[in-house]
């Protein structure tokens, strides 16, 4: 069929022979195909032409290839307003699609030609609900597509999604002879994404084993040529790929990208280039956070004096512990973080934060440690809680403010304004040493509030998201507790930021 013209079957308008890339995508051995991208070069339409390919390959089954694609997305309204379009585009005049929550399509072709018809059931799912990990386990697909793949955050339940497929039709029917092919496709991702390390290759032993085991690849990556080429010397244009994929498709030609050179450098990696960029997915809670913030340990560590350390937790799963020192100006400055998973709270102090403490900072004194208000409260199987546990081994547990809530707005303005303030020595009075990198990276683009989906663009939760990969909302959540509690101490005391007021008096580790 295609394999031989390059073409897209029955009905649906696609050369492959213009697009190389998306052609070795479709002919690859591997379970999982993947390609990056710049905007507009035909990822989307050229994998669902894949996925009728497939459909047409399928094994018949008493005169019918039946087949189910499974089709992902992070949220129903991204599939509703832009998967959906892009399938009636493409597979419009042979497939039907009704809105809905899901949305459901099918694809019926009487005759292709050889006296078998082709059905596939396209089945839509969003891939960012409490309850995505269940439903996925409740079906079973032919093929499938994942769309903007640098929008799902977790990879887990990509692996997941990958897993459902090849189990549909049952060997009753045949079975499915596509062997649950997956395709996927993003424009340029965020820099240090899962899908990041995946092109970079962090994860082929892994996935060598996998091929080792079922004699096929389980993952190949594609990348397109970009749409532009960078300016050779600053002042030059923006210059035409030869190379670029689309190009004469989309409107305006390369005009279509050249008004992207008046993006943002990052914009322009991910859109223009197809490159790994620093994005970032909605607003920053601390916009104001900059390099500023950030001091070298090194120079820290030769003038500090070993003063007292305050510390500051955030519970859960994911608990993390921030260890902070306080200058004589009244400025804080973090100069370690803890963190760790699926640990009670008693275990985190035993086995993590108290022994890194006794190693790390040997004969400091506590001065105060806060955290989460809800680490007072006692577990129905213990009937203690962690701010108990933590008192109980010395460490002078506090709320962080008065009252029992979990003051949002207030720790987050209480942050806001010691990164605003600067000390009597011109030095902000809150810093944070270039070793705790997390929090850095956390704080600096990854706290943010997201972008409201279908919304409209700008458009932004009043909420800050709870990501707890890379622990960046528990490192987000402790920093504020930590400005909160002191925030009544927002006064100068001195023009030395590492003078002898550092120095401790008692020892408790």
């Amino acid at each position: 069929m295609t394999d031989e013209t390059n073409e897209a079957p029955v009905g649906v308008n696609f050369s492959f022979d213009e697009y190389p890339t998306l052609l070795a995508m479709q002919q690859s051995r591997a379970k999982f195909r993947t390609v990056i991208g710049p905007a507009g070069s035909a990822k989307t339409s050229g994998i669902l032409a894949m996925l009728l390919i497939l459909a047409l390959q399928q094994k018949p089954f008493r005169g019918v290839r039946k087949s189910r694609a499974l089709v992902g997305r992070a949220s129903y309204q991204q599939l509703s307003k832009s998967t959906v379009v892009s399938l009636k585009n493409v597979l419009g005049s042979v497939a039907e699609f009704t809105d809905g929550k899901p949305p459901k399509g099918r694809l019926y072709i009487d005759n292709i030609g050889d006296g078998t018809a082709v059905d596939m059931d396209i089945v839509f799912i969003a891939l960012d609900g409490d309850n995505v990990a269940s439903d996925l386990r409740g079906l079973e697909g032919s093929f499938g597509f994942l769309d903007e793949l640098s929008e799902l955050p977790d990879p887990e339940i990509v692996a997941l999604f990958v897993s459902r497929l090849g189990r549909f039709p049952s060997k009753l029917e045949g079975g499915c002879t596509c062997q649950g092919v997956v395709f996927g496709a993003t424009n340029g991702p965020r820099a240090g994404s899962w899908l990041h390390e995946m092109y970079l290759g962090k994860r082929k032993e892994e996935f060598d084993a996998i091929e080792l085991a079922t004699g096929r690849p389980y993952w190949e990556g594609f990348r397109q040529p970009p749409a532009l080429l960078r300016p050779e010397k600053p002042g030059d244009p923006w210059r035409p790929n030869p190379y670029c994929e689309n190009a004469k498709n989309v409107p305006g030609g390369f005009g279509y990208w050249q008004e992207m050179t008046a993006m943002s450098e990052p914009q322009r990696q991910a859109f223009i280039l197809g490159e790994f960029a620093d994005l970032v997915a909605g607003k920053v809670v601390y916009p104001g956070f900059g390099k500023i913030h950030v001091v070298s340990h090194a120079e820290f560590k030769m003038r500090w004096t070993k003063g007292p350390i305050h510390l500051a937790t955030d519970w859960g799963r994911t608990p993390v512990c921030l260890v902070a020192v306080e200058r004589p100006d009244g400025g804080l400055v973090v100069i370690d973080t803890f963190q760790a998973e699926d640990i009670s709270a008693e275990g985190f102090w035993d086995n993590v934060v108290g022994p890194g403490l006794a190693q790390r900072y040997p004969g400091c004194r506590i001065a105060s440690a806060t955290g989460d208000p809800a680490g007072i409260d006692a577990s129905a199987a213990t009937e203690t809680s962690p701010f108990l546990i933590w008192q109980s081994r010395g460490v002078p547990m506090e709320l962080p403010g008065p009252g029992r809530a979990d003051r949002l707005q207030p720790r987050i303005e209480a942050t806001r304004n010691r990164l605003a303030r600067l000390g009597v020595t011109g030095i902000p009075m809150l810093t944070i040493t270039d070793n705790c990198k997390l929090l850095i990276d956390a704080i600096g683009r990854n706290y943010v509030y997201q972008e409201v989906r279908g919304a409209g663009a700008g458009v932004v939760s009043d909420v800050p998201t709870k990501s707890h990969k890379l622990w960046v909302s528990d490192l987000a959540n402790a920093l504020e507790y930590l400005c909160l509690y002191k925030a009544q101490d927002l006064e100068t005391a001195g023009d030395d930021p590492y003078g002898a007021e550092m120095r401790p008096q008692r020892p408790m580790i």
